[in-house]
C-alpha cells in the first residue's frame, strides 16, 4: 500500500505516515518483504502442512525437516519448532500434483514417526493475492 492508502486507512496525512514508517524501520520494528508472485511462476497454490512428530520420535525431526528440504523443489520454507512439529510450506502448479507428491514422500520417509498433519491450501490469483485459507483432508 502506498503512503497515501495508509494514511486514509488510519486517519493521518501522507507525511505522517512517511515519517512513521521511516521511524520503524530505523528502529528495526518491520522491514520491507518482497515476496514472488508464484501465480505468474505457474503455481496455482500454496500448502501449510503442520506435521506432529511423535514423542519417541523427536531426534529425528531435523532429519525429517532436512528430507522435505531436499525431496521437495518447491518447498518454500521448513523448520521444525519446540513442540515436536515441523511446518513445511510449499507452492504447487495444482492440488493433485501435491496429492502425488505427498503420498511418495510418505511412502519413502515412512509413517511411524508421524502422529497428525493438518494441511491448509492457500489458493494463489494471477495477480499474486492470497484468496482464502482453506483446510482439506
Amino acid at each position: 500500500m502506498s503512503y497515501q492508502d495508509i494514511g486514509k486507512k488510519v486517519g493521518l496525512n501522507e507525511a505522517s505516515v512517511r515519517r512513521i514508517c521511516n521511524n520503524l524501520r530505523q528502529e528495526d520494528v518491520f522491514y520491507q518483504l518482497n515476496v514472488p508472485n508464484f501465480a505468474s511462476l505457474g503455481h496455482s497454490v500454496l500448502i501449510i502442512q503442520t506435521i506432529h512428530i511423535s514423542n519417541g520420535s523427536f531426534m529425528q525431526a531435523k532429519e525429517i525437516a532436512d528430507n522435505f528440504r531436499k525431496e521437495w523443489d518447491n518447498c518454500v520454507d521448513c523448520h521444525e519448532t519446540f513442540d515436536w512439529k515441523i511446518i513445511v510450506r510449499s507452492i504447487w502448479p495444482n492440488v493433485e500434483t501435491f496429492k502425488n507428491k505427498h503420498v511418495e514422500f510418505f511412502k519413502k520417509n515412512g509413517t511411524s514417526w508421524l502422529t497428525k498433519e493438518n494441511i491448509d491450501l492457500v489458493p494463489l490469483k494471477e495477480d499474486g493475492k492470497f484468496i482464502r485459507i482453506k483446510g482439506f483432508v
